[in-house]
């Protein structure tokens, strides 16, 4: 077990069952909504794509279906998002702070009697924020709630939160994740919601096997 800083040993101890439980090559369904309203003006997205995890990296993506406004995307704009998805620019994927890869970018306070953990973050960026998450018996995450430390264009103010289950026997993922913002565009006050679902998971002996699966 790699560890890039010291740590508490509670959450050392989430960081094993995290490489545990996030090992192979997994595929999904994501199912991705987006609603944003700003006085008279709203806007509806919704996106649908199947991915593969490789040990927790997202490593394939076929996007199935991709609207935004009301308007379906053409085949280059999604074959720019999926490169996007796959190699996303720096500061635009969530480092978990439950993933050993990214301890040395947050700092840590125990809460045992709470079977939950505090998290600081030292990078500052959207791909990192401050908050908490929950741990069971066994050290598995199983929510997780933050604030962004860089915030969205337009928006002020803004929170993150997550669930997490076992979804194939020895294999835990996220499955529920909702994004909500405040802020201020033009003239008028506005919110954005984005909802994320991910369910469908399959296992499988070989990366090109889920890529088959997935139609890549």
């Amino acid at each position: 077990m790699l560890l890039a800083v010291s740590v508490p040993a509670v959450v050392a101890s989430v960081g094993q069952r995290f490489v545990q439980t996030s090992r192979g090559y997994v595929t999904f369904r994501l199912h991705r909504v987006f609603d944003v309203h700003a006085g008279p003006s709203s806007r509806h997205d919704d996106l649908v794509l199947e991915g593969v995890f490789s040990n927790a990296t997202l490593v394939s993506v076929r996007i199935v279906s991709d609207t935004i406004g009301g308007k379906a995307q053409t085949p280059d704009e999604i074959a720019t998002a999926e490169e996007e998805w796959v190699h996303p620019k720096s500061g635009d994927a969530f480092h978990a702070p439950f993933d050993p890869r990214y301890f040395g970018e947050y700092s840590y306070r125990a809460q045992p009697e709470r079977s939950a953990i505090t998290f600081t973050s030292v990078v500052s960026d959207g791909g990192h924020g401050s908050g908490s998450f929950s741990y069971d018996r066994k050290y598995d995450v199983t929510s997780y709630t933050y604030e962004p430390s860089v915030m969205p264009q337009y928006a002020k103010t803004g929170t993150v939160s997550g669930t997490r289950a076992g979804v194939l026997p020895g294999y835990w993922a996220i499955t529920q994740e909702t994004q909500q913002y405040q802020g201020h565009y033009a003239l008028w006050n506005g919110g954005a919601t984005t909802q994320y679902t991910w369910s469908d998971f399959r296992r499988f002996g070989t990366l090109a096997e889920a890529e088959r699966a997935i139609g890549r």
